[in-house]
């Protein structure tokens, strides 16, 4: 092509590169991720999450800060292992 454009004698235009993303410089895999992590953090599906919100009204109150805050530990491992499988981990390993 560029030498079709050097013997009829046209300026050469500059190509565009052909891998642009179409959010800028966000790959839409991360963007992917990052939903998906979203998604799971608003989620209460879980077992051991449901038991503590179930103990909840038999504890003491001073306890069920203690509770509320075991639950986050929980979801942030959730995402924790999500995020460790999707940015190349396995599946297997502990995190």
């Amino acid at each position: 092509m560029d030498m079709a454009r050097g013997l009829t004698g046209a300026i050469p235009k500059k190509e565009e590169p052909k891998n642009t993303l179409p959010f800028g410089e966000i790959d839409p895999k991360m963007i992917g991720i990052m939903t998906r992590l979203m998604k799971e953090y608003n989620t209460t599906k879980s077992d051991k999450t449901a038991l503590l919100s179930a103990m909840k009204p038999y504890v003491r109150q001073e306890n069920r800060d203690a509770l509320d805050k075991a639950g986050s530990v929980l979801k942030m491992t959730r995402l924790a292992k999500i995020a460790f499988t999707e940015f190349g981990g396995r599946d297997d390993e502990q995190v």
